[in-house]
């Protein structure tokens, strides 16, 4: 079940904002209603051509994960770095996911933690941004932005860039979190509830916008140098206007690709802003490279794989379609992606067949996993953070608080 939230941005002042929000329209997307349980259709059966090994399972966040806050882990330095909405840092060993530390704020975290020199950055849906060490988490240094934030923070050489849900993209002085310039850009009406991290490219700062443009600054100033209209607003309500750039988008040979909801996918030049190939796809997910490919996962759960120089379509798996699906993950055997029904598909990066399939609540079940008096039957096992690959190693958050962590490896080939 991948429910996207909508948010109704109203055209006043944040501190009235903050007060006066009535809250969040929340439309179903991809089909669900209530609390209930969206039914998925029976899988048909595959031939596995890999093995795949369940390292550890660890619960990192509670029930709230159901607010779909995506909250996306990072690694480093051997360590798994995981934040949830009650407000916890929680600090893994990589290897065996044990528990090093962990950290009480009392706030609402919004984004996943951000590493970079032994500091961790992360923003709150109280509209901070807090710099915490990584050796234990106490604070650096925390400061208001303008409204809740949604993306990583993006950890440049001198500043931490900070995307907000109202537009606007912040520059903070790493070292004490000062302001150093903002820059605003118009927000549409109804926006898919999520963000998109920028990207550093030499001298600018990248970032994409709900309104479906894409735009560069430069690193020290916040001068826009560059914008450039990925996907065009069209259809008559603000629902069929949403062209939100909200998933990963990605640098390769100074070129940017990216996609958009409702929109297009494209291939950027990063110093001009110049478009180098467009094709009508909608996405939310956001695309992922790999040598010559380049693999993304549409709003209808069509999984594609993309020539990177024109956009051409190599293969598209159909068989997840109306399953949730997530953006893919690139591992060395295989493309994997996560369903709304907590299985996981390793897909092979030749031609897309299925080659593997796991279902968490197995992998739960096999771990001993304590889920106190839940009602099996009722676990949200849907996985809406991007799933993570570090050292060909598969982690993979869901909605119910789980991070699981998967190896896989090729089965020998069958002599005919």
């Amino acid at each position: 079940m991948l429910v996207m939230f909508l948010t109704v941005f109203l055209r006043m002042p944040v501190t009235i904002l903050a007060r006066m929000i009535a809250g969040i329209l929340v439309v179903s997307l991809i089909g669900c209603g209530g609390t209930a349980k969206k039914e998925y259709a029976a899988l048909s059966d595959i031939v596995p051509a890999i093995d795949i090994t369940s390292l550890w399972v660890v619960k990192v966040g509670e029930k709230k994960q159901r607010q779909y806050s995506q909250l996306p882990i990072t690694v480093s330095n051997g360590k798994v770095y995981t934040t949830n909405v009650d407000g916890n840092l929680s600090v893994l060993d990589q290897v065996s996911g044990k528990l090093l530390w962990q950290k009480s704020y009392d706030i609402a975290i919004s984004s996943g933690p951000s590493y970079a020199a032994g500091v961790l950055y992360f923003g709150t849906n109280d509209a901070e941004v807090l710099a915490v060490s990584a050796d234990n988490g106490e604070i650096q240094w925390r400061i208001n932005v303008s409204s809740e934030v949604l993306a990583n923070p993006t950890v440049g050489v001198n500043n931490v860039f900070i995307k907000t849900v109202d537009g606007k993209l912040f520059a903070l002085n790493k070292l004490n979190g000062e302001r150093v310039w903002v820059e605003s850009n118009e927000v549409p009406a109804l926006s898919l509830r999520g963000d998109s991290s920028p990207i550093v490219f030499d001298d600018k700062v990248i970032a994409g916008f709900a309104n479906g443009k894409l735009m560069a600054s430069e690193v020290a100033t916040g001068k826009k140098t560059w914008e450039t209209v990925v996907a065009v607003p069209s259809g008559r309500t603000d629902l069929q206007r949403m062209v939100d750039i909200d998933g990963l988008f990605q640098l390769s040979d100074d070129i940017i690709y990216v996609s958009s909801y409702q929109g297009r996918i494209a291939a950027v030049a990063a110093d001009s802003g110049r478009a180098i190939w467009t094709r009508d796809m909608s996405s939310y997910s956001g695309v992922i490279l790999d040598g010559a490919q380049l693999y993304v996962t549409d709003a209808d759960g069509y999984v594609w794989c993309l020539d990177k120089k024109t956009g051409a379509t190599l293969w598209r798996q159909d068989v997840l379609t109306g399953r949730d699906v997530s953006g893919p993950g690139v591992m060395s055997e295989a493309l994997v992606v996560a369903d709304g029904a907590g299985y996981i598909h390793w897909l092979s990066k030749e031609d897309g067949a299925l080659i593997g399939r796991e279902l968490l609540s197995r992998v739960y079940d096999f771990a001993f996993v304590d889920w106190g008096d839940e009602d099996r039957e009722l676990r949200d096992l849907a996985v809406t953070a991007p799933l993570k690959v570090e050292s060909n190693t598969l982690f993979v958050r869901d909605n119910e608080g789980a991070l699981s962590v998967f190896k896989v490896s090729l089965l020998p080939a069958k002599s005919n």
